[in-house]
């Protein structure tokens, strides 16, 4: 099918990472010029220096300068950070360093959402788990780091003590285990247009938990509701991918928000087709008469 396109030089960090991977081709395919980079070079994908480098900004520049770069669309979860307080003379697609700081803080996300109404699962820390927080959490907890990224260091608690988890390090969140299904939505929030795909996760990297291995595309407006409803309590804008989770009664909570593109992006193309639209809205002088294959 053909459609009107626009000419666009995009900077796509996190090339190499599963988010980076999903963009490319659907960026390629809608006909907009990408300039690939990652900490790992390969094929095709430049080398930056990572993001907590003096020296990342610095390359950023300069390849908006060689490249001829008109936005960035960043991927990678340590970048977001730097990326919403850089100064840079180009659009970067990223929500404000107040929204990114709180998604990027799992304990700080539980706690603006559950003071907004947003269900979530019953929280808690090893500095203030005790027996009557851990009786109504249930004899499945898990225990997962405030910042981090890909299920990294998440454990699940069987029949555990409070004792036991008081003993886990600083930095460390423990909540109740949501056993029913879970999702990825795929959100999109800007002034002019909201967008939600629903992506139930049918199969997890560690049976009962971790990232998805597959998904599918569902039609379930309870789960859209609240994702939009998350996103927006923590001011995102632009794209997010939320972490949604029934518990066994069939309620669905939050269990965290990615701020950024997810790993399954290609499964929900209407997202980056809002994406583009609101940077076509900030680039005026963009031409919009070539015709792209899409």
């Amino acid at each position: 099918m053909r459609s009107r396109g626009f000419l666009m030089k995009v900077l796509l960090t996190g090339a190499g990472g599963p988010a980076g991977r999903a963009l490319y081709p659907q960026l390629i395919a809608k006909g907009v010029r990408v300039t690939r980079v990652d900490m790992v070079p390969g094929i095709g994908v430049g080398q930056v220096p990572a993001a907590r480098d003096p020296l990342f900004l610095k390359a950023i520049s300069q390849i908006i300068a060689s490249e001829g770069i008109d936005a960035i669309i960043p991927t990678v979860q340590e970048e977001l950070p730097v990326f919403a307080r850089a100064i840079l003379p180009i659009p970067v697609l990223i929500s404000s360093p107040d929204a990114v700081d709180t998604a990027d803080d799992k304990w700080l996300t539980y706690h603006v959402l559950n003071r907004a109404g947003v269900a979530t699962p019953i929280s808690s820390t090893p500095e203030s788990i005790n027996t009557e927080i851990l009786e109504i959490m249930g004899e499945r907890v898990i225990s997962k780091p405030r910042m981090g990224r890909g299920g990294r260091g998440v454990t699940v608690h069987e029949n555990p003590h409070s004792w036991e988890l008081a003993e886990l390090p600083e930095g460390i969140i423990i909540q109740e285990f949501a056993g029913g299904v879970e999702y990825a939505p795929n959100v999109f929030i800007s002034p002019n247009r909201t967008e939600c795909v629903v992506l139930q996760k049918t199969e997890l990297a560690h049976g009962i938990h971790g990232n998805a291995v597959s998904t599918e595309v569902v039609d379930d407006q309870e789960i859209a509701d609240l994702a939009i409803k998350a996103a927006k309590t923590l001011g995102i804008f632009g794209p997010a991918d939320v972490d949604i989770r029934r518990k066994d009664n069939g309620e669905p909570v939050v269990l965290e928000i990615n701020a950024r593109f997810g790993a399954n992006s290609m499964k929900a193309p209407i997202i980056l087709e809002a994406a583009l639209e609101s940077y076509r809205d900030a680039l005026p002088h963009l031409g919009v008469n070539r015709e792209v294959i899409v």
